[in-house]
């Protein structure tokens, strides 16, 4: 395996200035995917072989030095905190699952230990008929439900109601659907791939040109996981498909999106009318988040019809409120209570072909009561974007895995590093430079106060430095 400096090279070049934001030459713009594409399965391939060597040593500590290992899977959670979810599981990984995918995949309800290893024969499928996910579709709507959620879309896709189980306030306005794809006119005055220009918001059209409607391609029925697509027409060279799904135990709607892009200076968005009255939004940054207004009571304030943001976006007002997650988009906007996020742009300066061709991202929808630190938005966020690895062992013959230290417990799980406080985040964890046998961990106070909390490091330590 390769010093992880050499990956740090080429991805810190492939992120230098115009290649970041989109605006670099068509060349440039070629030969950056090319090596960040190259650098993703080298990525790939390495991080497979280190959970394959840490799912043998957990096994081996199982099972007892210097045995055979047998078949087994494993579920890699690199984040701080046990995570509950539905997982997808290659076939044969537990005798009688509760819900096949139409790959033929299994459908798993796992709790993975903090940071560490989870063994899936420890994995209990048991699962309340309450918890159940399910879905209910009618000529003209689709209604999808869990025991934190009620969603309803209507044929388009768009979702009309928004509800969490028990309370009655209605996280969608009445009459504005969310889930609404938008397009907008974006043509700058002179610096076309760098410029958005706040007139663009006055030329926004609805995208509800549908082609496929949900009545006719509901994919999966439950009780892990239900989910339907819809497919939709932006015009004759350009369309989408989407595939909205709910999970059993899951607090958010999720929707997965793939787009055939092929337009010149249109803006694409999605957004949600909230049924809210709040003064500012909340956006995530990295390690930390910001406000910004909901009105343009100043010429400061609409200035800022477009924020920076990372993994999500917040709008509460008090005791409730809804976030809007997602996986690689960047650009946000809420104004009036609108909250949006952008897409998809089509400029033809200084690369014609820019963003032209097969885009994916998802994005989820998550109503909670509460503040969103209480409610757990920026640890959902998190786990939108780190998912769940599965590694799975055969039986092997061969040389035998020794064990020196156990550090899995009777249930099959093992936990790395965890911490008793949500507000303090392991962001990282790292082996330091020229230093053997070193780690380093790379922790943030999320909430926007101070915290006190303990990390506990479930391995021998000679020393820690602060």
């Amino acid at each position: 395996m390769q010093s992880t400096q050499k990956y740090w090279e080429t991805l810190l070049l492939n992120q230098f200035h115009d290649v970041l934001p989109g605006s670099s030459i068509e060349i440039v713009n070629v030969e950056a995917r090319q090596m960040l594409s190259q650098l993703k399965k080298t990525l790939i391939a390495d991080i497979s072989c280190l959970q394959h060597s840490i799912a043998e040593f957990m096994q081996a500590s199982r099972q007892g030095n210097r045995q055979a290992l047998t078949r087994d899977s494993y579920i890699f959670n690199s984040l701080c905190w046990e995570r509950q979810e539905v997982v997808a599981v290659p076939h044969g990984t537990v005798e009688m699952p509760l819900q096949l995918t139409a790959e033929g995949q299994q459908l798993l309800l796992v709790r993975a230990s903090p940071m560490g290893v989870t063994s899936t024969q420890s994995c209990s499928q048991l699962l309340a008929p309450d918890q159940h996910a399910r879905i209910k579709v009618t000529a003209g709507e689709v209604v999808m439900s869990n025991e934190h959620l009620v969603a309803c879309f209507d044929k388009v896709g768009r979702l009309m109601s928004l509800k969490l189980q028990g309370n009655a306030k209605e996280a969608i306005l009445p009459s504005h659907p969310g889930n609404q794809f938008v397009m907008f006119d974006d043509v700058p005055l002179y610096w076309d791939a760098w410029d958005v220009m706040d007139y663009h918001l006055q030329t926004r059209k609805p995208v509800d040109n549908i082609t496929a409607s949900p009545s006719d391609v509901v994919i999966e029925r439950g009780p892990l996981r239900v989910s339907f697509q819809v497919s939709l027409q932006i015009s004759a060279r350009s369309s989408i498909l989407q595939t909205i799904s709910l999970d059993a135990m899951s607090p958010f709607v999720q929707v997965n999106v793939t787009v055939h892009w092929h337009e010149a200076h249109k803006f694409l968005k999605v957004e949600f009318p909230l049924n809210l009255r709040a003064h500012n939004a909340t956006y995530e940054i990295q390690f930390g988040h910001l406000q910004r207004p909901t009105h343009v009571n100043t010429s400061w304030d609409s200035a800022r019809y477009e924020v920076c943001g990372h993994k999500w976006a917040d709008v509460s007002e008090y005791d409730f409120g809804v976030a809007l997650l997602n996986d690689c988009k960047y650009g946000y906007s809420c104004l009036d209570n609108v909250l949006r996020l952008s897409l998809l742009r089509s400029p033809k300066n200084p690369d014609e072909q820019a963003d032209m061709g097969l885009h994916t991202l998802s994005y989820a929808i998550m109503p909670h009561r509460g503040s969103f630190q209480s409610a757990g938005v920026i640890q959902q966020a998190y786990n939108f974007n780190y998912h769940l690895d599965i590694m799975t062992l055969g039986t092997s013959s061969g040389d035998s895995i020794t064990s020196e230290t156990d550090l899995t417990s009777s249930t099959g799980t093992c936990s790395l590093v965890t911490t008793n406080n949500p507000a303090m985040i392991i962001e990282t964890a790292k082996p330091v430079d020229n230093c053997n046998n070193a780690i380093l961990l790379r922790i943030y106070e999320a909430f926007g106060s101070s915290a006190k909390g303990m990390i506990k490091l479930n391995f021998p330590v000679n020393s820690v430095l602060g």
